[in-house]
């Protein structure tokens, strides 16, 4: 109604973008993105972690929002991510890494080769469990992280 028309409005004034997303029984998700400028790097705080240049991903997860949210931001540091397909997966090189978002309910089979679980139970630091690694859901560095362990690169 009209709050989403003053946020459109308000997002086209600071000339970003509003993204809707719709769907019947499972409601609406909104995001916004804004074009600002890099913050000033923090001596005290230590450079964000990089993934290999053009690691392959594929995100899995029960919640399309999220999966291409996650998507985008690894896009962004370089990684080139893409939705997983069940249907593609046979055809998937050895050096993709499988990126699974589990919100709730137990994890999901493994497809085999590289593997991140980020998980509500999943610590700050990447951990190696049972021939994957698992990490937080909410800690976008510790799955960075994590992936570039899982590509072969140290921690």
């Amino acid at each position: 109604g009209l709050g989403l028309a003053i946020c459109a409005h308000l997002v086209a004034l600071m000339e970003g973008q509003l993204r809707v997303v719709s769907e019947s029984g499972l409601g609406s998700s909104f995001s916004v993105e804004l074009p600002l400028p890099p913050a000033p790097a923090d001596p005290q705080q230590s450079p964000a972690p990089q993934l290999p240049a053009g690691l392959q991903v594929q995100v899995r997860g029960s919640v399309r929002e999220l999966v291409q949210s996650l998507c985008e931001r690894l896009q962004q540091r370089g990684a080139q991510a893409s939705v997983y397909r069940e249907d593609s997966a046979a055809d998937s090189p050895a050096a993709v890494v499988l990126l699974d978002l589990v919100l709730d309910g137990p994890l999901p089979v493994g497809a085999g080769g590289a593997r991140v679980v980020a998980c509500r139970e999943g610590g700050v630091r990447p951990r190696h469990i049972d021939g994957f690694w698992q990490v937080g859901l909410h800690r976008f560095d510790a799955i960075v992280l994590a992936l570039a362990a899982a590509s072969g690169q140290p921690l």
